[in-house]
């Protein structure tokens, strides 16, 4: 290696400061078009695929020593006949060749694909056509059993559509078969035929040759050189890394600091909670272990906040649980740019240490949290009004002299007849006439029944309340 770079110095420069191949030297291989490709026939090719309207197709990647970029792909059709001349001998006869380099990108697919339609210009006008194929992606495509418009539209779509345009034209009636390639175990078991066999192996003799003799030699000799070199080139920094590595100690980049969430002030967290359970519109008091909810009549454990912040209430009107099931707002510190400085480098003993010690401090902080949000808890729940307070308050003033049921915010009267909502101050609060109208009475009726005596909505806002009875003794 030594040798090569003291001859060659100016030529390997680029390549021994960076250990790749420099573009300028590789160029873009030529492709051709389909128009330009040149097709070379056996004697006669036309008239045996018309005669035997047969024919085998393959396609060629090029022989292996040629480089990746250098390769060229090949297609090839072929005939071929077989007849029984005795007890234990063959004939070969009607055997044709045609073979040619394929247009546009060199792959196999293309290769493959580029042999059908070779096939389908030799055959005649209106003939019927059994091609044998021994790549699938051309069987499916030509069986129907792929979408044409999908093959079109594909990366090959040219030759799908040049293809397909040629069957349309010239009225071919075209019969597919998936013929295995290199059976020659299965044509001494029985199980491929002799003609599809040699078929299939002329076909792909013929590929061979044509992926051979459309590369260019020079250029694929040039590029075989350059892969040698770079290759050594490459294996020298390697080592050059490795010993590097091994001298001095392995540095890493040292994690990112983790963002801690410190734990909100006893007030704070009492104010976060009672925001969230009056966003999620719940009604709470206390009933010895459990909270209940005065709108939806839904309970819970007076343990865990967590429903009750989480869930919007049942008891509210339509429009009231869609404002309930956005994101409550959050009060938010105002947001500041940080400069993300260059990462310390650090061994990667010191990087395992410092991950442990983050991921301690975030479960600190966590439970930290949780404390401190079951802390402000508990203060709300032991705040909250006893069942017995809340079902006896009905904001309004009442005379003890009527006869009340309340239910969705309404209040009615089964004597007089007079219903008010709880907001309001009304007749309710004088004595009790004992007499109403029938249309009063029937609110009354309806109100004490759980319906609504009118209006359309409830003006506590519950979808479905209950309704109760009030017995005041006094005003």
């Amino acid at each position: 290696m030594r040798r090569l770079f003291d001859e060659r110095y100016a030529r390997f420069e680029c390549l021994w400061g960076r250990g790749i191949l420099p573009a300028a030297l590789i160029g873009e291989m030529e492709h051709y078009a389909a128009d330009n490709v040149h097709m070379v026939s056996s004697p006669a090719f036309l008239d045996l695929v018309a005669k035997r309207a047969e024919a085998f197709t393959d396609g060629s990647g090029g022989p292996r020593w040629v480089p990746t970029l250098a390769k060229q792909t090949g297609s090839a059709v072929a005939t071929v006949g077989v007849r029984s001349t005795g007890a234990t001998a063959v004939a070969v006869d009607d055997v044709g060749l045609q073979i040619s380099r394929t247009p546009g990108r060199p792959t196999v697919p293309r290769a493959e694909l580029w042999a059908a339609i070779l096939a389908a210009r030799a055959a005649t006008a209106g003939q019927r056509i059994t091609i044998q194929v021994d790549a699938a992606y051309v069987v499916k495509g030509l069986s129907g059993k792929t979408n044409q418009m999908a093959l079109k539209a594909g990366s090959n779509g040219d030759l799908w559509t040049a293809l397909l345009d040629l069957v349309q034209a010239k009225s071919l009636d075209i019969h597919v078969c998936k013929v295995k390639s290199h059976a020659e175990i299965q044509v001494l078991l029985g199980e491929v035929s002799l003609e599809a066999f040699l078929g299939n192996v002329l076909a792909d003799a013929g590929a061979e040759v044509a992926a051979e003799n459309a590369v260019h030699s020079h250029a694929a000799q040039d590029l075989s050189q350059w892969e040698g070199i770079t290759f050594l080139v490459a294996r020298r920094l390697a080592v050059i890394e490795a010993s590097l590595w091994d001298e001095g100690p392995r540095l890493v980049p040292a994690p990112a600091p983790m963002h801690q969430e410190e734990p909100p002030a006893p007030p704070e967290a009492t104010k976060r909670i009672l925001s969230s359970i009056g966003h999620m519109g719940h009604r709470l008091h206390r009933r010895g272990n459990f909270l209940y909810c005065a709108a939806c009549r839904r309970r819970r454990k007076s343990t865990s906040s967590r429903f009750w912040m989480k869930t919007p209430c049942d008891g509210l009107s339509a429009a009231a649980q869609d404002v309930a099931a956005m994101s409550p707002p959050s009060v938010s510190e105002a947001s500041t740019v940080v400069e993300v400085a260059e990462p310390e480098l650090v061994t990667p003993a010191k990087r395992r240490r410092l991950l442990a010690e983050q991921r301690r401090a975030s479960r600190e902080s966590t439970t930290a949290c949780q404390d401190a949000h079951l802390a402000a808890w508990r203060m709300v729940a032991s705040g909250l009004p006893s069942s017995a307070a809340v079902e006896g308050f009905v904001p309004a003033e009442l005379h003890a002299t009527h006869d009340c049921w309340a239910c969705g915010g309404f209040v009615g009267c089964k004597k007089c007849g007079s219903i008010v909502s709880t907001s309001q101050r009304s007749a309710l609060a004088a004595p009790c006439t004992g007499r109403g109208s029938h249309s009063a009475m029937a609110a009354v009726k309806r109100l004490s029944a759980g319906e609504l005596p009118r209006g359309a909505v409830w003006p506590s806002g519950e979808l479905c309340p209950r309704p109760k009875r009030i017995r005041y003794s006094g005003v």
